[in-house]
Formats: C-alpha cells, sequence, structure tokens
C-alpha cells in the first residue's frame, strides 16, 4: 500500500520534485494525486500546480483518457471500408485512430448491445458500422426505448475515447485565418456578386496577407475558386470571419451556386457543410440570433461576432459590429479606412472609391483576427479540456462544457450515464432593488460564491456522479488558480492569465450544469443548496453590517 505524503511545505516540495525528476520514479494522476509505486502525493492549495507542472494532460477526468499531444482538429470519416477518427497537428501532418460509431441504451434490445459497470439510467453501449446502421437503431428505438446519443460525430468520438484538442500547444502553435468578403448586398437572389474576399493569415507568429478581387478575375465564382485554392493551399487550422455564420459563408455559397461551383474549402478538398435545421445563439435574456451551423472539414470556424457575446459577461461592448467593438478595444489602425457599406456596390465601379473599398475590407481582417487574439485565449485552453469541437465552444452555454467532461469521465471508463432530470422552480438569490438616490455607496463582491459552497460541502450528486468527479473537476481548477496566478506573477507571461481565465470560466460554469434542463449531470437539490446556502452568506452580511435582520431592509423577503 501506498504511503500517503501531503505537500504543504516548500521542503517537501523540494522533496518531491527530487523524488519524480532525479530518481525518475513511473507517476499517475488520480482524483487530483499523483501517485508513484510506493507514494501517493496530495497538496495543499499553494502547491496544487504541482499536479499541472509534472503530469500535464494524464488527468482522465481533466483531460480525457487519449495521451495523444499536439492535436490541432479530429474529424469522423466513413470509406468503403471502415470508419475511422482522422486526427491533424501543428504542422499539417495526420493520422488514423479505429473507431466506431455508438449510441446508449437503457435496455438490451439485441446482443450487440455491451453492459456498462454502474446503475445509471444508460446501461449498454452499442456500436454501429455505418451511418446508416445507426440511423436505423435509433429510428426503430426511438419512441419504445431511452436512448442517448450524441450528435456531433466529432464530440461523440472525443467523449468515448478521451481525445482532446490542442494538448501540449499554445495558442501560437495554431494558425488562423481572418477573412472578410465585401460584396453587392445582404439578400441572396439573380443581382448576388462578391467584389472582394480580404484575407490575413497568422502562421508561425507570422502575418501573411492575400486579396482576391473581382476587376482581376471574370466573375465572382472563378474568384472564389481561386480563394478556396489558397485556403487549402496555406491550410489554416480556424477560420475567423465576423458574422460568418450569418453573412459572409452563406453569401459565398450562394454566388458559388450560381456561378456552378463549389465552396470547396475542406482539408480533403470537401464543400462547406451547412445544417439545414436553424439553430439559434442566445445573446441575452431577451434577444438571440437564428443561423445555420456551418462546417469545414478538417478546420474550426471561430465566428468572431459568437466569441464576442461569449467573452463579453458583463455586456460592455455597445454594438455586435465589427468597427464599434475594434473601437472600443482600441485596436483600430491609426489611418484605418472607413466606407459606407451600404453604398459598396455603387463604389465598386468608381476606380478611385474601389481603392477604399479594398483598404476598407483589409482593415475589417486585421480587426477580425486582432479582436480573435484578443478574445479567445481562455476559451483556447478551456478547449483543451471540454470534449467538443472547438467552434462548438462559442455556439453553446458553459454549462454544457462541464456536462461535456462528466458524460465523458465516465463513458471513457466503460461506465454507464445518467439521463437529464426535470427541473422546477430553482430559488435563487437575493434580488430585490431600493429605488432612491444614495451617497454612501458601499459595493460588495461574493467572488466565487457558488464554486466556494461547493468546494465547502463538498458537493455531487451520489447517484449520478458515484466518483464523485464533479466536486474533484471544480477543486482541480479551484487550485490550479493558485498556482496560475502565482506563475503569472512571477513570470509575466500572459499566458498564465489565459489559463487562469480559463480556470475561473470552469468553476464559475459548475452550477450552470447542475441548474440547466437537458444535461445529463443536473440535478435540483444541489442548485438549490447552492443557492441557499449563499443567500445564508449574504443574509449574515447584511445582519452583520447593518446590525438588523435582512427583513427590515427588504420587507419581501422570503426564504
Amino acid at each position: 500500500m501506498s504511503e500517503k505524503v501531503y505537500i504543504d511545505n516548500l521542503e517537501f516540495h523540494q522533496e518531491f520534485e527530487n523524488h519524480l525528476l532525479l530518481d525518475g520514479v513511473k507517476f499517475h494522476v488520480e482524483n487530483n494525486t499523483i501517485q508513484t509505486k510506493d507514494f501517493e502525493f496530495t497538496f495543499s492549495p499553494e502547491f496544487s500546480g504541482a499536479i499541472s507542472k509534472f503530469s500535464p494532460f494524464q488527468n482522465a477526468l481533466i483531460h480525457g483518457k487519449n495521451t495523444v499531444l499536439g492535436i490541432t482538429a479530429l474529424e469522423v470519416v466513413d470509406d468503403e471500408e471502415d470508419t475511422f477518427v482522422q486526427i491533424w497537428f501543428k504542422d499539417g501532418s495526420s493520422k488514423k485512430l479505429p473507431y466506431k460509431r455508438w449510441v446508449l441504451i437503457d435496455k438490451q434490445v439485441d446482443m450487440l448491445c455491451k453492459p456498462l459497470e454502474g446503475e445509471n439510467v444508460f446501461k449498454y453501449i452499442r456500436y454501429f458500422s455505418s451511418k446508416t446502421e445507426i440511423e436505423e437503431f435509433c429510428g426503430r428505438y426511438r419512441k419504445s426505448r431511452k436512448i442517448f446519443r450524441l450528435w456531433n460525430d466529432r464530440e461523440a468520438a472525443m467523449a468515448l475515447h478521451g481525445i482532446g484538442l490542442f494538448k501540449g500547444l499554445g495558442l501560437e502553435d495554431v494558425s488562423v485565418l481572418g477573412f472578410d468578403i465585401e460584396a453587392a448586398g445582404l439578400t441572396h437572389d439573380e443581382d448576388s456578386e462578391v467584389f472582394l474576399i480580404t484575407n490575413v493569415l497568422k502562421k508561425g507568429g507570422v502575418y501573411i496577407e492575400k486579396h482576391f478581387r473581382l476587376d482581376e478575375w471574370k466573375n465572382s465564382a472563378e474568384m472564389i475558386d481561386a480563394w478556396c485554392a489558397w485556403v487549402r493551399e496555406n491550410d489554416p487550422d480556424v477560420l475567423c470571419p465576423w458574422n460568418g455564420f450569418g453573412y459572409d459563408l452563406p453569401y459565398l455559397e450562394h454566388v458559388a451556386k450560381m456561378g456552378k461551383t463549389k465552396l470547396s474549402l475542406g482539408r480533403d478538398g470537401s464543400k462547406v457543410e451547412f445544417k439545414k435545421k436553424p439553430s439559434e445563439k442566445r445573446v441575452d435574456g431577451s434577444t438571440s440570433w437564428t443561423y445555420h451551423k456551418a462546417h469545414i472539414f478538417g478546420r474550426h470556424i471561430v465566428d468572431g461576432m459568437f466569441l464576442a457575446v461569449t467573452y463579453d459577461v458583463f455586456r460592455k461592448y455597445p454594438t455586435w459590429r465589427l468597427k464599434d467593438i475594434a473601437a472600443f478595444e482600441g485596436l483600430h489602425k491609426p489611418d484605418r479606412t472607413f466606407v459606407d457599406a451600404s453604398k459598396i456596390a455603387q463604389y465598386w465601379l468608381d476606380p478611385v472609391m474601389r481603392e477604399n473599398v479594398v483598404k476598407y475590407g483589409i482593415d475589417d481582417s486585421y480587426d477580425s483576427i486582432k479582436l480573435f487574439e484578443l478574445m479567445i485565449p481562455a476559451f483556447f485552453y478551456t478547449a483543451q479540456s471540454v470534449a467538443k469541437p472547438f467552434e462548438e465552444m462559442m455556439q453553446g452555454a458553459t454549462g454544457a462544457w462541464i456536462n461535456s467532461i462528466m458524460v465523458r469521465s465516465y463513458l471513457q471508463q466503460g461506465e454507464t450515464i445518467p439521463e437529464a432530470s426535470e427541473l422546477g422552480y430553482l430559488k435563487g438569490g437575493i434580488s430585490f432593488g431600493v429605488p432612491g438616490i444614495y451617497r454612501n455607496v458601499l459595493k460588495v463582491d461574493l467572488k466565487s460564491a457558488y464554486p466556494s459552497q461547493i468546494l465547502r460541502f463538498k458537493l455531487f450528486d451520489e447517484v449520478k456522479d458515484p466518483h464523485g468527479n464533479f466536486y474533484q473537476m471544480v477543486k482541480f481548477f479551484a487550485e490550479q488558480r493558485f498556482y496560475y496566478k502565482k506563475m503569472e506573477q512571477e513570470t509575466g507571461d500572459k499566458k498564465w492569465k489565459s489559463l487562469n481565465d480559463s480556470a475561473k470560466v470552469f468553476i464559475n460554469s459548475a452550477y450552470g450544469a447542475l441548474s440547466t434542463p437537458g444535461l445529463n449531470f443536473n440535478c435540483q437539490h444541489l442548485a438549490q443548496k447552492i443557492t441557499y446556502e449563499t443567500r445564508q452568506v449574504i443574509k449574515l452580511a447584511v445582519e452583520w453590517a447593518s446590525s438588523k435582520p435582512l427583513e427590515y431592509w427588504f420587507p419581501e423577503y422570503q426564504e
């Protein structure tokens, strides 16, 4: 049996480092401990960063059980003989991993349903040799049985096998293309035309410009073909247009179709695929954007406008327009060109104004990639833990990120998955306002209130989550923040701030995973425990500060 050692001072920490580095012992990570043949090391918050330092990406709960590093993209591919996962690395090389599509089901409906360990609802896993087989199976049992399926093929592969994106990489290792189009208008009709496609590619730390203008080609379709060929040749990992889902990509697709060509941007030369069913991106409580998801084989599409909504937690931006946000963030070039976008078609006919339109488009492309660089770091490092394609990080809610980690943590170990619970009314925090003019005002911020309750009471659903992975996950990221802050102070490297921001996103999203309908690991009684205990802290603070009970200030308050 291993001897348990608790690292809580510098001397013990140095002995621990010498044991792993100088003695060259083998180790593995399990539940926020580092275990060797003879010792089981646990850490005080000050020294918990050793878990990340000595075992990056070896924690199966946090990063998935697959330890392959440097993956920039993946796809599930069907060929004539088999199905496999194709993964790409930062140098553009790729390899294939064996894979079969799967669903989970509550009952063993045939002999191909294999049992999983545990007592949750989805007790059996069924594998399929083709997409047709899985569709037929789900169609047959959709009404009579409970079925769990991840509809995104890439997400399903990542969850089952613990494959992770960007592990071991920094943002500088990923190539990014910012592009913008200038066209005849907004509508898709017979007069639609693309005048200009401007591009700024960041690869290997260098910005590369390449622009395609209609006056150098016979028609828009021929220009689009040339642009697609250039994109495939330069092989970016990420495309980051602004409002690409709502405008640029659908408009390019429409013009390409009119010219009897295709928007062939995939790493295999395939065209952009658009989902027929519309999706919605929630902006706030009263606003959402309807769009059609687009997919480029082997690449990620990060719509800058969607990224801005997810990034701007406190809603500080004046609008969601590219130029307004770039100006707000101070990213405009001093000589930035502006034109009236509603008159682009008119300006293109004027040789002088045409050159201004080109400069305007180039500046838009630079704004897109600069805002991407500003906003994406925390999401990039978050993606190293979440079992979802990169673009899905900006399209969904943060509670779903936590749920994806939880699903992966059990599925990759061959254990049962719970079904989402029905949620009733969730009692929230105190949100009374007392109108008036106040002069002596003190603002109090109860930082990390909800994560603190999870850690304080070691909260997890013992039925849905028998290993306590939810608590272990929150504990991991909460403790890692001590290390990230320490490294940021010592080195000044912005990477550590991004990692800290990523960890903060995780712990602040944990409550959402419990309180959101449709998520497998949601849990009403834990969500209400968190809000209840937080209210008690607020009540205690108000009563301490004012020497009066909370009801004195808020007569309407009811527990």
